[in-house]
């Protein structure tokens, strides 16, 4: 079987076509402000999609493969497109950019035993995908979107879309020997002490800011799926359904919250291991008022493995 569609993905507000306003605040005075330039030229995304499939089954139904090769290619994607200050905006909405997505799912379902009484049956699906990001429109080569806590995802093309933008962590100082050895200083020309985060200096120049940000993980998982398994005796049927995916990381804020240590309140167990004294091999940075050092800034610290097993349906 073959396949070709076209679907308009429609689901972003109207109100990116249309004027709009939103709080602001200056100097503790509040008021509204232009959010928007609108643009009555906006139109919904359109992914063209191509799949070929293969379906085999053996006669009474005691295997079934399927097989699917798929292929998604995204054009007129809405993003934010900056403005001169002129236009009293920072940016607006256009349809730009392009990606595309290959993918592969296989399917198996085996029926291991059957006879009047008795039946079982067992099932799985592997899939894997790859995306691309392949134009972000008007020769921009990288789009980083900043969250309300700090934590950056940026999407570069010739690269995978939605990455985890930070510094990346290397441990925690354990000695003042160590620290010294390092070199580092912060963006204000502060000097790194045991106790304080290890971070990466990617560029050489033993100064720990932006420029030191990588990719630290990538939320799209290597491979997922599902597991399938029924058991029936005569009228009475037992059945479980399982879903998985491997590879894929994920940002844990709430633990970031938690284990910050920027101030008195809402700290994990966890936090109890930090740094205390010469010596104190931990993973826990000091516990300092404030962080001036920006130990709990976003890092690899606070990118998990997301891959997971999970029964969905028993």
């Amino acid at each position: 079987r073959v396949e070709y569609a076209q679907k308009g993905n429609a689901m972003f507000p109207s109100m990116l076509s249309k004027y709009y306003y939103t709080a602001n605040s200056f100097q503790m005075m509040g008021g509204l402000i232009r959010a928007n330039v609108p643009n009555d030229k906006l139109k919904p995304e359109v992914v063209e999609s191509v799949n070929a499939g293969l379906n085999f089954r053996t006669i009474g139904n005691w295997l079934n493969v399927t097989f699917d090769y798929y292929q998604d290619k995204t054009k007129d994607m809405i993003l934010p497109e900056n403005l001169s200050s002129a236009f009293g905006s920072k940016s607006r909405y256009v349809n730009c950019g392009e990606m595309k997505t290959n993918g592969v799912e296989v399917g198996v379902n085996a029926t291991v035993f059957r006879n009047t009484d008795f039946e079982w049956n067992l099932g799985a699906t592997v899939a894997h995908e790859k995306t691309k990001v392949t134009s972000l429109g008007n020769g921009v080569k990288e789009r980083i979107v900043t969250l309300t806590d700090g934590a950056e995802i940026i999407t570069r093309v010739g690269d995978k879309p939605y990455q985890f933008y930070g510094l990346e962590s290397l441990g925690v100082y354990a000695t003042t020997a160590e620290a010294n050895k390092a070199g580092l200083k912060d963006f204000r020309g502060n000097s790194f002490r045991a106790g304080d985060m290890y971070y990466r200096n990617v560029n050489g120049d033993n100064t720990i800011d932006k420029n030191d940000k990588v990719v630290i993980g990538d939320p799209t998982p290597d491979f997922y799926g599902g597991i399938f398994t029924s058991f029936r005796y005569k009228a009475f049927t037992l059945s479980a359904q399982f879903t998985y995916s491997y590879g894929n990381d994920i940002y844990n804020a709430v633990r970031r919250i938690g284990e910050s240590m920027t101030n008195f309140t809402g700290q994990m167990e966890s936090v109890k291991n930090s740094w205390y004294y010469e010596g104190h091999q931990t993973d826990m940075p000091r516990a300092e008022y404030g962080d001036p050092m920006n130990n709990s800034g976003f890092s690899s610290r606070w990118i998990e493995d997301g891959s997971y097993l999970k029964l969905k349906n028993l």
